[in-house]
């Protein structure tokens, strides 16, 4: 009977001992194929939601070769669902949309690619895109960009109000400061006439925003200057660079008592590519605004929302649309970083002293290189940087391969160990 009760304890730990075995070996065979799973050096996903707004967003989620979406573009209905540069015809499509502006779809993925953009045409032309990659499968990249974007607001710096009276006006005069502030309440109450909540008040005014105001590429390739960035001349003209439109819309918000800051930071565009965008040159601004009754900050770019152009002195009308308010983390990542945050209260400005010689360029206005509000803002066709082609994928031969002798050699291993803990020290 000892020796009964012997061998089943011996078994017993035998048996611990090969479940304690197996555990290593699924780790070991699932740190393998991470490997060959992130291969490109970014992390997957296979869901994305566009925006947190509820009447202007969708859901994306990948499975296998099928893109499955649905949302809801309550105010500018939902047409069609493509891939840009990716010829229409082949695989499965079928859509719904619903009375209230919600709809369903379900897409094949396309062959042979080693990236495209999903692209969501609008019923007002509007055309909003999100890039997604393949390498092993379709995925959305995760950068690292969405949860870093959020750390600028554990930091938030505050500009003087002398350098402020430089954002409402070229030389910081009491006058210009005084007249552009009191246009600013005017439009600010004007557009939120009868809007209740800050976040609808918010919405309107980035709309204002996108729809009155025109992107001055004549000053980007020239030079931007204090003019074209002063809110005292952006009024007048109608026309500024990305750096005005966000010192605007942070106006008209605070004239409704939002607090509202200036983001700094990076945007894919020229020589910047997805690929870029994490460690790029800073060459952008936006804005985000804090919503009281969520607790949260709210990302908008109303620059990128669709504005109009203005080229060779003509001004060209574009369509505009929300893709970039209230934008969520992981979709903003997909082309925008944000390296810090100001806040500037236009409505404590103070005007320059008389004898001060100290230009606007010195002390508030950044005049670096800034990416043209290209056409990611109002086409897919740039969404993704450029046409994808047709190249030979990713080499990953050396990983697939040390993942393949890993793999084997677990196996060799766990079946030598398990032969041992079965027969065990037999007599």
């Amino acid at each position: 009977m000892t020796s009964s009760f012997l061998s089943a304890r011996s078994l017993k730990g035998r048996a611990k001992a090969f479940a304690a075995v197996l555990a290593v070996l699924t780790a070991l065979i699932l740190v393998s194929g991470s490997i060959i799973c992130h291969a490109d050096g970014y992390m997957r996903r296979n869901f994305l939601r566009t925006s947190y707004n509820p009447d202007s967003y969708s859901l994306f989620e990948i499975n296998g070769n099928i893109l499955t979406a649905r949302g809801k573009y309550a105010d500018d209905r939902i047409r069609r669902i493509y891939f840009h540069g990716v010829e229409e015809g082949s695989g499965s499509y079928k859509m719904q949309v619903n009375s209230d502006g919600s709809y369903e779809a379900e897409l094949s993925l396309p062959q042979g690619y080693r990236y495209t953009t999903i692209c969501l045409q609008l019923s007002s032309g509007a055309v909003q895109g999100y890039r997604i990659d393949c390498s092993n499968g379709w995925y959305f990249s995760d950068n690292g960009l969405a949860e870093a974007n959020q750390k600028v607001f554990d930091n938030i710096t505050t500009a003087s109000p002398e350098s402020v009276g430089y954002y409402l006006s070229p030389t910081a005069d009491a006058y210009e400061i005084s007249v552009a502030l009191e246009q600013i309440q005017l439009i600010s109450d004007s557009v939120t006439e009868g809007i209740d909540g800050d976040y609808e008040k918010a919405r309107a005014l980035s709309l204002y925003v996108a729809s009155h105001f025109y992107y001055d590429h004549d000053a980007k390739n020239n030079g931007v200057s204090e003019e074209n960035v002063a809110i005292s001349e952006i009024l007048k003209s109608s026309r500024t660079v990305c750096a005005g439109f966000a010192d605007l819309y942070c106006a008209l918000l605070q004239a409704q008592g939002i607090d509202a800051v200036n983001i700094k930071g990076g945007s894919i565009g020229g020589d910047i590519t997805y690929e870029k965008l994490t460690d790029g040159v800073q060459n952008h601004e936006f804005t985000a605004f804090y919503y009281e009754d969520e607790q949260r900050w709210v990302w908008v770019d109303s620059c990128w929302n669709g504005s109009g152009d203005y080229e060779n002195g003509e001004y060209m009308d574009k369509k505009p649309h929300e893709k970039f308010f209230d934008i969520s983390h992981e979709a903003l990542a997909l082309d925008h970083r944000a390296d810090y945050a100001q806040r500037r209260n236009f409505f404590s400005a103070k005007a320059a002293d008389p004898a001060e010689t100290t230009t606007a360029a010195e002390t508030a206005v950044t005049t670096v290189s800034e990416t043209t509000k290209s056409t990611i803002g109002t086409s897919a066709d740039a969404a993704a940087g450029e046409t994808p082609a047709l190249p030979p994928e990713e080499d990953n031969t050396t990983l697939i391969v040390i993942a393949a002798v890993m793999g084997i050699m677990v196996v060799i291993l766990g079946g030598y160990i398990a032969v041992k803990l079965i027969k065990g020290n037999r007599p």
